[in-house]
């Protein structure tokens, strides 16, 4: 049968239009997720016909919004940018979404108004397959509330919710509204609403919030949590209190503080005892002053606090535990994904403690790390052993992405790359700060046949005009027969026509290489490259080169 427009493949179908709307799926790990995929945009692929509109339903379908006026009089007044209950229910496509967006007043909630309006506009509506909702509250009218049934109010909204959505796994609660003196009384009701979520739903309870009313709230009583994100306010004393309550459940804690010592008080003993996360998966702690000195005293934990951990992110000024605490009993079984910062000292003490040694890190695949010297004296043996802890510590590596003091000694981390057994495997490689000659690259992609995308900063001088024919002369053999992307960094004085002939001779002795691409966009480096191509030395390449995309990753 010939191939039309009008019998393509479900698949074929679905990936067409999911790369033309740029549809994508929710970021689950997000405390604020984006408010969804635009659905206008799907929405002219379901007039192309019949079998367009059965394969893109799924897509169109995906996520469902339930919205709410400020006066609280109406629900789902538009749809421009997510499907409403109604609009997905007139294409009879309840079985599909399996994300729900809700942004209401939480007086809505406490009055009873949201329950009433959802049971009275949707008696019958199901979304059976839907696992995650995002419910994000805003401030509303406190006029004629009856404080009595506040608390009847929440369990009947949490009752329609749990109708609507009977297979929610994940509920997250977020709010950044400020509320005043007068709506604090219906605000610290929150910790009652969450509470009720965590006791319905059925698989990872999920809270977001940063609001400076929760001093106020029964937050801390909720029990049985086992994912939380947490933005330092000033009710840090309450969610740390949450967090330690619920340590013996927490699978995913994601914490963004002020300072290095807050993840330092999480671990503080109660009752002379050891605080360990037993269920503790994904752990995320940034700190938002990248430049906060070390306290005069750290912390030195006992026991193992997190034995389970498969996913560290740790991007803050310092190491705050004077042992190896953070990486006990889970770097050697659990541990495949790891993004960390360190300063020169931390670097040093792992070292001694045997965190950051030789095949120590059994399972772990993706590896982030950044060391800053923050003007501190390193010899050449320190930078020795620096610059081998990327290839050393992981035996199964695969992305690495390193910012190491690699622009003091770059031959030093060159010769431990060339030496590194685990080369051979690496498919991501990012390389910060240390500025590349061709040569260097090269160099690296002699080690690394798997490697599939590269991220480097260009070394200005390079081979230039006319270095085209001494790089074919030394290396005749094709290179990197995987490699598709590479991404320029900001380059030391990287002149762009320099980096133009860079690029096109990559292009020429790595004959997979699909992308070149500046890291923001340059029209110059573009111009420069489509310019280079029609010049004699590249003319011989000319159809290969013109089939690289200079402009963007696709």
């Amino acid at each position: 049968m010939e191939q039309t427009l009008q019998n393509l493949p479900k698949h074929l179908i679905q990936r067409i239009t999911s790369h033309a709307t740029q549809w994508a799926k929710p970021q689950l790990d997000e405390a604020l997720p984006s408010i969804g995929n635009p659905v206008w945009k799907m929405e002219k692929y379901l007039t192309i016909c019949q079998s367009w509109r059965q394969s893109c339903l799924p897509l169109y379908s995906q996520e469902v919004s339930v919205t709410m006026d400020r006066q609280m009089q109406a629900i789902d007044q538009t749809h421009y940018w997510l499907p409403t209950i109604r609009s997905i229910m007139d294409c009879q496509a309840e079985r599909f979404p399996r994300y729900a967006h809700m942004q209401v007043p939480f007086t809505a909630i406490v009055s009873g108004k949201l329950a009433q309006l959802l049971e009275c506009e949707y008696p019958r509506a199901v979304f059976p397959r839907a696992e995650v909702i995002w419910l994000k509250l805003s401030k509303g009218p406190v006029d004629e509330l009856q404080a009595s049934r506040w608390g009847h109010n929440i369990r009947e909204f949490v009752r329609v919710l749990r109708r609507l959505f009977p297979n929610v796994q994940l509920c997250s609660v977020s709010s950044m509204a400020v509320f005043s003196d007068e709506e604090h009384e219906v605000a610290r009701h929150v910790g009652q609403l969450v509470a009720e979520l965590v006791r319905v739903s059925t698989g990872v309870k999920y809270f977001a919030a940063g609001n400076h009313y929760l001093e106020r709230t029964k937050l801390a009583r909720c029990l049985g949590m086992t994912s939380i994100t947490y933005a330092e306010c000033a009710g840090a004393p309450v969610f740390m209190t949450l967090i330690r309550n619920n340590r013996r459940t927490l699978q995913h804690l994601n914490l963004v503080a002020n300072t290095p010592e807050l993840f330092a008080k999480l671990l503080v003993p109660i009752q002379s005892e050891p605080v360990e996360f037993p269920e503790m998966q994904r752990l995320s702690v940034v700190c938002t002053d990248p430049d906060y000195h070390r306290a005069s005293a750290i912390s030195t934990p006992g026991g193992v606090p997190f034995p389970k951990l498969e996913h560290l992110t740790m991007h803050q000024s310092y190491y705050p535990f004077a042992n190896d605490a953070l990486f006990r009993g889970n770097h050697s079984r659990s541990l495949t994904f790891m993004s960390i910062e360190l300063q020169l000292d931390d670097t040093m003490l792992l070292r001694e403690q045997g965190v950051l040694a030789a095949g120590k890190f059994a399972r772990l695949a993706h590896m982030e790390l950044s060391i800053n010297l923050r003007n501190q004296y390193v010899d050449k043996q320190q930078a020795a052993s620096i610059a081998r802890i990327p290839w050393e510590i992981a035996p199964r590596i695969r992305h690495v992405q390193v910012e190491v003091p690699g622009f003091a000694f770059k031959d030093i981390f060159l010769e431990s790359l060339s030496r590194a057994t685990v080369a051979a495997q690496i498919e991501f490689l990012q390389i910060d700060h240390v500025a590349l000659t061709i040569e260097d690259v090269v160099r690296v992609l002699q080690r690394m046949p798997r490697l599939n995308q590269l991220r480097i900063d260009p070394e200005g001088n390079g081979l230039g005009a006319g270095g085209l024919a001494e790089l074919k002369r030394r290396y005749p053999e094709p290179l990197a027969p995987r490699l598709r992307h590479v991404l320029f960094g900001m380059g030391t004085y990287v002149d762009m026509e320099d980096a133009a002939h860079f690029a096109l001779q990559l292009a020429v002795i790595c004959p997979q290489l699909a992308c070149v691409r500046w890291t923001s966009y340059s029209s110059l480096f573009v111009d420069n490259c489509n310019a280079l191509v029609g010049q004699p030395e590249y003319r011989e390449h000319a159809g290969r080169l013109r089939s690289v995309d200079w402009e963007k990753i696709k």
